[in-house]
């Protein structure tokens, strides 16, 4: 399939309904940068730190080629103890 602006479209629709924390500009800027990155053959895994609700895992999670990981870190609702 080739990527244009329809595949981003298309990809807003459907992560904008996941509850979570992306603003339109960022998932822009993210699907800019997936396509600069295929196009240069840069590879490697993605580490999100601070998934909430997952709208932004479930978009990087559609840029990876096949072969790479989507690694995500969080505490899931656990507040870290205060000293």
């Amino acid at each position: 399939m080739p990527f244009g602006p329809a595949e981003f479209d298309l990809l807003w629709d459907t992560t904008a309904e996941i509850p979570g924390w992306l603003p339109y500009p960022d998932a822009y800027l993210l699907w800019i940068l997936s396509r600069y990155q295929r196009g240069e053959s840069a590879r490697g895994n993605i580490l999100e730190i601070g998934v909430f609700k997952g709208q932004s895992a479930a978009f990087l999670g559609y840029l990876l080629p096949d072969g790479e990981q989507l690694e995500v870190c969080d505490l899931f609702g656990q507040v870290a103890p205060t000293p």
